[in-house]
């Protein structure tokens, strides 16, 4: 019967509607105990996992929380939620979220008694050098998570994460970052049996509202990330965007002429350009004077409005000017397009670096085509442009969740191999 039950969990057809998910999961809450070990030889251990974060990657918290519940795990989050976060947790999970302060006593107390089974560490390096006394002395099997692949952050974490290693209690969950080179690195045989797998920080966020076709695609374009010169081209996209308007203002919806700002032609659909992150006060974006009202900044969004603005945009432009977020980390703008269902602007390197960017989250473009262009050329193509469908961003969505959950019952079977079993990929 466990393994029936979590067969018809785990495999399923592409198409994985919520209902038919629901169902699934109050069938199966039943076997969570046994799935997952409320009891081992007469130890009372936390059902389900610990996750722990203190400042930073509420997002991820998010998709982790949603992927153990995909998978029959109840976590409780030791975490410092920024922004009003745990208003979009207590959305997206089904059960309201336990949540204790990320260094408060009841990790560590937890950590004493031995009673928590898994701890997912959700910035790895801060929390083990912060509780690496507690983690050694128990039992506890550690998933750390790497967000980053350069060599600095190996160097860090190795001496950290050895000792789990050699004790069998470690895994590694990189969050869409190449660490195999890692393992190639490490040099001891104790590596050869740490699970490595790959999460995608991806959730359905059930709080965005309904948002009116444009009447010229796009006509709304979002770049999210710090406001700064540095991870992203602001230069080079605001140059391109003024040389675009001058050339053509009718094309995005404006009137005017270089050197005063454009005036929109309201029944045109005048484009706008929202750069949405936080300004560092020390290197100012310049905006030209031309795009004075069409480019706007907006900081300082709680999540709840942040996702819901995003949202109402028709695109959003990576405009990366590094090679860290292709190669060494991942972008958290690529992430918040894909919870809040707007297609990425994006070219081979994007998807060769974002693997889970399919179907209605990516509109294709050519490397050596600038961004800019590209619009113009939507923009001028046939219209209206219409948006995916509610359908086909549900299967995009669950899909994702589906394989993440693939990923945490992969991981926790590592550590209770005999409780779990039945939950082989089929």
């Amino acid at each position: 019967m466990v393994s029936a039950f979590l067969f018809f969990t785990l495999s399923r057809p592409t198409m994985y509607p919520k209902m038919q998910r629901n169902t699934i999961r109050i069938a199966s809450a039943l076997l969570v105990l046994i799935l997952f070990g409320a009891y081992k030889q007469g130890v009372h251990r936390t059902i389900g996992s610990w996750n722990r974060e203190e400042h930073v990657h509420d997002e991820v918290n998010g998709a982790i929380g949603v992927s153990l519940q995909a998978a029959n795990v109840v976590p409780t989050f030791a975490c410092h939620f920024r922004h009003g976060f745990a208003t979009i947790l207590s959305s997206i999970l089904h059960e309201p979220p336990t949540i204790v302060p990320p260094n408060g006593p009841a990790l560590t107390d937890a950590l004493a008694a031995d009673s928590i089974e898994n701890l997912v560490l959700t910035t790895c390096t801060n929390s083990l050098k912060k509780f690496q006394k507690e983690i050694y002395a128990s039992t506890a099997h550690v998933v750390c998570l790497i967000h980053h692949s350069n060599v600095n952050v190996y160097h860090e974490l190795k001496p950290l994460m050895e000792p789990l290693a050699a004790q069998g209690r470690l895994s590694l969950l990189a969050i869409q970052a190449d660490v195999y080179d890692w393992i190639e690195k490490m040099g001891s045989p104790i590596w050869e049996n740490v699970p490595l797998e790959t999460m995608i920080p991806v959730f359905d966020y059930p709080g965005l509202a309904e948002r009116p076709e444009p009447g010229v695609f796009p006509s709304r374009a979002i770049v999210q990330g710090n406001i700064e010169h540095g991870r992203r081209n602001y230069d080079k996209l605001l140059a391109d965007l003024k040389d675009a308007f001058i050339r053509s203002p009718a094309t995005w919806g404006w009137k005017g002429v270089e050197g005063s700002p454009f005036q929109p032609i309201l029944d045109a659909s005048p484009f706008t350009l929202h750069l949405v992150g936080q300004v560092n006060p020390e290197h100012h974006v310049l905006i030209p004077t031309e795009l004075k009202d069409v480019v706007h900044i907006h900081e300082g969004l709680p999540y709840p409005e942040f996702y819901q603005f995003i949202s109402q945009a028709d695109i959003m432009v990576p405009a990366f000017m590094q090679r860290g977020s292709y190669e060494d980390t991942t972008s958290s703008s690529i992430a918040a397009a894909a919870i809040t269902r707007i297609p990425v602007l994006a070219s081979a390197r994007h998807l060769g670096a974002y693997t889970y960017l399919t179907g209605p989250s990516v509109i294709e473009k050519n490397i050596s085509t600038s961004e800019v262009a590209v619009i113009g050329a939507l923009r001028r193509g046939p219209q209206p442009r219409r948006r995916a469908s509610t359908s086909v961003w549900n299967e995009f969505q669950d899909n994702i969740i589906y394989e993440n959950a693939k990923v945490w019952a992969r991981l926790l079977r590592h550590r209770s191999p005999t409780l779990i079993s039945g939950t082989e990929d089929k």
